[in-house]
């Protein structure tokens, strides 16, 4: 029988742990693919803290506040008020031309087609 405590030994216990994370990850940005380019406010959010976070995706302040541009420009997003913090936040720590370049991405890109979509959890 394993001593109590015996996970903490096996070295690759936290790689294990680290990989399912990963694998959770990318099923949520591969879910959120379609959703985000019917454009979809609040998928949009999402990617966009990912990005933010570096959470299933690599951490990219220009994609990151691109997104939150897109998710900020449908009036009835439920993630209205998050979108105006996440803005802020991204906009302190960035450089001048790096919000220039996410505005650009943003007034760049176009929906395949608009959707209603459901509220996801950030």
């Amino acid at each position: 029988m394993a001593p109590l405590g015996s996970d903490k030994l096996d070295p690759n216990a936290d790689l294990r742990t680290r990989q399912y994370t990963l694998d959770q990850e990318k099923k949520v940005v591969l879910t959120l693919g379609s959703t985000i380019e019917q454009g979809c406010a609040e998928a949009q959010f999402k990617l966009g803290i990912m990005y933010f976070k570096g959470q299933g995706v690599p951490q990219n302040d220009v994609w990151s506040l691109m997104w939150t541009y897109l998710s900020a420009e449908n009036e009835s997003s439920k993630v209205k008020a998050f979108t105006e913090v996440l803005k802020f936040a991204l906009e302190l720590r960035m450089s001048p031309a790096q919000v220039v370049e996410a505005k650009k991405l943003a007034r760049e890109w176009k929906p395949k087609e608009l959707v209603h979509c459901e509220w996801f959890p950030v």
